[in-house]
């Protein structure tokens, strides 16, 4: 039965208790009078459920509702005014229902303002660390054009002081010879000369001490395969206008192979176990040459010192990697 009357609440439960009271004989006419009291008995409110009773009490729902004391007879005029003011509700309703719509569509666009800019934000980060990087790498490659071109020169100046003089003006020297070419010098002598010469050079000992060619801090990461080969593309390069040089790049490697990767260039790996495995097929080379004597010149590039020291008991000329590097293009040839 209660169940029944539950459409009155819905004005009830909206008005205080002193509007309840004056509009009392109103409601009674437009609900009825048990619906009125049975939509108060379920109000929440303890005042409106004690005013009920008292109705009750007093015989509200029998006959003609009783008016309170003070209060004008009901008319249609406060009919009138209670479904006005039922409307004004609906309306307030639905325009907070509206306003809830408009906040939710405010909040999906500030989620994606605000994905946007940590969107930006990352992009901004990753443009600062690609600058940085760029920037160390161009300082990597500044110095080590600064150590080529100063170690071209001095080569330079090693062939030029070891060059014929005219016979008017040579200067006097320990028996009437000038002292032997520096390292630098007899690499200088044939490539321009046709001095013949072998090229021995530590594969990977020469990659790391040329960081910026052969492992660029910038652009697509370069795998083991790429730096092999454009240090063999480098070589080749190098030799190809001298007829009289050869070269043997040497690196470390757990299977021992040979191949041939230019033109009078090969490619020793050295296989064996442990560490400096190069090391010991580029000291066997050098012993070999020497003991067959066919070979005016052997350079050995490297920054080994131990290599080095023993290369230079076994007869050959050592030479740093950023000398050799000196002799290098330094515009870098395409991969294939």
């Amino acid at each position: 039965m209660l169940s029944a009357y539950a459409p009155p609440s819905s004005i009830t439960s909206a008005l205080p208790v002193e509007t309840l009271c004056a509009l009392r004989t109103a409601l009674a006419g437009f609900f009825g009078a048990s619906p009125l009291v049975a939509a108060l008995l379920l109000d929440v409110r303890p005042e409106v459920r004690s005013l009920a009773e008292s109705w009750l009490a007093e015989g509200f729902t029998e006959g003609e509702a009783p008016e309170p004391e003070g209060e004008a007879p009901a008319s249609s005029e406060n009919v009138r005014e209670l479904r006005a003011e039922n409307r004004r509700l609906a309306a307030i309703a639905a325009e907070a229902e509206r306003t809830k719509n408009a906040l939710k569509r405010l909040e999906a666009e500030a989620t994606l303002l605000r994905k946007r800019l940590a969107d930006a934000e990352s992009q901004a980060s990753a443009a600062l660390r690609e600058r940085d990087a760029a920037r160390a790498e161009w300082t990597c490659e500044i110095a080590h054009r600064e150590e080529r071109v100063r170690a071209r020169v001095e080569a330079e100046l090693a062939t030029a002081a070891f060059a014929p003089v005219h016979p008017e003006t040579e200067a006097p020297g320990r028996g009437g010879e000038p002292p032997p070419p520096t390292s630098e010098g007899k690499l200088s002598l044939a490539l321009t000369n046709g001095m013949p010469c072998l090229l021995l050079i530590d594969g990977h000992n020469t990659q790391y001490g040329m960081p910026s060619r052969y492992n660029p801090q910038r652009g697509k990461r370069m795998t083991e395969y790429d730096k092999r080969q454009r240090l063999l593309r480098d070589v080749a390069e190098l030799i190809a206008p001298s007829p009289a040089m050869r070269a043997c790049v040497v690196f470390d490697a757990p299977e021992h192979s040979e191949a041939e990767a230019g033109e009078r260039v090969r490619v020793v790996f050295s296989g064996g176990k442990g560490d400096h495995r190069a090391d010991r097929v580029l000291l066997d080379q050098i012993r070999f040459l020497r003991t067959c004597g066919d070979v005016p010149c052997i350079l050995l590039v490297s920054d080994d010192r131990e290599l080095c020291k023993k290369a230079r008991k076994l007869g050959a000329e050592t030479l740093p990697v950023l000398e050799f590097g000196s002799f290098l293009p330094t515009t870098l040839t395409p991969s294939r």
